[in-house]
């Protein structure tokens, strides 16, 4: 795994340590994962795949959402590009801060910047 990491460090492949080896990825052309997940995410409005879908006024989204947005990926390998991009955050719960919720994510780019009306 130094290797992998080391390559992942240079910016050759993109790799995402699991706790067991089935459990990690290895990604061969990070551009295509670019190109795939942040074109999709954050396209202009004019791109048939624009992500007004996701807005929300707290940009908490859903890993649902995200699945079916990118049925194709492994969504646990797409989360995990997404935290390693610091593109989202994980969620935790508010009555327990060391509590990772798993079902959802923060992006802080995706929040609705609309007023609320009076």
């Amino acid at each position: 795994t130094s290797y992998l990491t080391t390559l992942s460090d240079k910016g050759l492949i993109v790799f995402f340590p699991g706790a067991k080896p089935s459990d990690s990825w290895i990604v061969l052309r990070p551009a295509v994962l670019l190109e795939k997940i942040n074109g999709t995410l954050f396209a202009p409005a004019s791109f048939p795949e624009h992500r007004h879908s996701l807005v929300s006024n707290t940009g908490i989204i859903p890993i649902s959402k995200l699945q079916k947005i990118f049925p194709k990926y492994d969504i646990k390998m797409v989360v995990q590009f997404l935290f390693h991009r610091e593109l989202c955050q994980p969620v935790f719960d508010t009555a327990d801060a060391s509590k990772e919720l798993t079902d959802c994510v923060f992006f802080p780019s995706l929040v609705s910047n609309t007023r609320p009306s009076d």
